[in-house]
């Protein structure tokens, strides 16, 4: 898949900016202002690095304008955040960018890799990567936006498994999981 349809984009769309409103409805007060970008990622066949990686989505600007000045910022950060869980899930089997994150490096959560069963594609692992409010806020939106995808049919395991991995309980209230 190199390409979402218009249908699907239209999709994606609406529910990123579902998963940002609830999400924000939960946050703490600092990132309630604050907007962010949102890229899809197809992971392809044989899984092992970055360059299996085909971008299928990129998102305007959703949520609110505090931040805005800082876009470009954010849009490295997605791309940044992707390509090293591509790596890491080739090497170590992570299935989140938190699971490699370093603050000191700039290295942050708000990528995961979660399985889905798409109509048009068959079974397909995806990355979200979201940037713009604090990394577990990002990682929960992403998780959301996938969540909320109908005809997708992301596995619950697998969801459940990122927010495990990452202990990101408000990732878990986000979806409405019970935090293993």
């Amino acid at each position: 898949m190199d390409k979402l349809s218009p249908r699907s984009e239209r999709q994606v769309t609406a529910a990123f900016g579902q998963a940002v409103e609830e999400a924000l409805t939960l946050a703490k007060p600092v990132d309630a202002e604050k907007g962010g970008l949102l890229r899809l990622y197809f992971f392809k066949v044989p899984h092992k690095t970055h360059a299996d990686l085909a971008e299928v989505y990129f998102s305007p600007w959703t949520g609110g304008p505090a931040n805005q000045d800082k876009e470009d910022k954010y849009t490295v950060f997605t791309c940044e955040k992707a390509i090293r869980l591509s790596n890491e899930y080739g090497t170590n089997g992570h299935i989140s960018s938190g699971q490699s994150a370093n603050a000191a490096k700039f290295l942050a959560d708000g990528a995961s890799i979660v399985e889905c069963s798409m109509p048009s594609a068959g079974p397909s692992l995806l990355i979200p990567s979201v940037s713009g409010w604090a990394p577990h806020v990002d990682a929960a939106i992403g998780l959301r936006t996938m969540q909320l995808m109908e005809g997708w049919y992301p596995r619950r395991g697998s969801l459940a498994a990122v927010i495990a991995a990452t202990k990101n309980e408000f990732a878990a209230q986000l979806l409405r999981f019970g935090y293993p």
